[in-house]
């Protein structure tokens, strides 16, 4: 995984909402992203869940979570009621989607990332046909951190963002 400086208007390919930041096999990602492309990624299992969520692409689930963990970061520096009061909305939501690792681990048998790369890359491509009903599983990133040694850089870029009018 490649970190690059944001560069004018080149966005993530998969929610095409935030400025990229990194890419993975040549895919230009944000950061919120990234690690549902980068399962050989050392510690994804630190950051990131595999979940089950149907009704959204990966690329909405991170639009939703890189909000909330912003909310989140923006209620540690102020005192507004109502920036606490959508953080710890926020936080409930995280919460439930953290719980559907539930119906991840019932669909697979697993429920980490780690555990996926090691499976999916012993299986032939045979196994792979009728598996569609697999198209739910995503990965969310449940912590507003990043990969060693760069563990701020996640944080650092919400902040950027909560500054820039």
């Amino acid at each position: 995984m490649e970190t690059i400086t944001p560069a004018g208007s080149q966005r993530c390919a998969c929610c095409d909402f935030q400025p990229a930041r990194t890419r993975v096999a040549g895919t230009s990602l944000c950061l919120t992203c990234a690690p549902a492309y980068a399962l050989d990624q050392d510690g994804l299992d630190h950051l990131a869940h595999l979940i089950w969520m149907p009704r959204f692409d990966q690329g909405v689930l991170s639009r939703m979570v890189r909000a909330i963990h912003a909310a989140n970061l923006l209620a540690e520096s102020v005192t507004d009621t109502a920036i606490h009061d959508q953080a710890q909305r926020g936080k409930h939501i995280l919460d439930a989607l953290i719980r559907t690792r539930g119906q991840a681990r019932e669909c697979l048998g697993i429920d980490s990332l780690t555990q996926l790369r090691k499976t999916v890359s012993s299986m032939a491509v045979r196994e792979f046909v009728g598996r569609s009903s697999m198209t739910g599983l995503r990965v969310l990133l449940y912590r507003p951190a990043w990969f060693a040694p760069d563990v701020d850089l996640y944080r650092q870029d919400l902040l950027t963002a909560l500054d820039t009018p």
